[in-house]
């Protein structure tokens, strides 16, 4: 039985993407050195945040990135270490799938 509509909404789901964020996703950076880039960890939690988000039926929920202009897009088109705590590609197509 499918859960009534919640007027509750997740804000604020964000994680860098680097090895070893999901013991501290609040942090905005980790060194590159230490944790490697990896764009599956923030796939990874936008994904599980969209399963929960659609299974208690929420009003809604916002992920959270800096959207840099990146040549004329609002979002990044390549995968960038650079800029871990950004919106990764990977999970840009998270995220359009959650709302599929």
């Amino acid at each position: 039985m499918p859960f009534a509509v919640s007027g509750a909404t997740i804000d604020e789901v964000g994680i860098v993407a680097q090895d070893g964020a999901y013991s501290q996703p609040w942090m905005w950076s980790l060194p590159l050195g230490t944790h490697p880039f990896n764009q599956s960890i923030q796939a990874n939690w936008f994904s599980m945040a969209c399963s929960f988000f659609k299974s208690h039926a929420m009003k809604g929920i916002y992920y959270w990135g800096i959207w840099y202009d990146d040549g004329g897009s609002a979002v990044l088109k390549k995968p960038n270490a650079a800029r871990a705590q950004e919106i990764q590609p990977a999970s840009v197509s998270v995220i359009k799938a959650c709302f599929r």
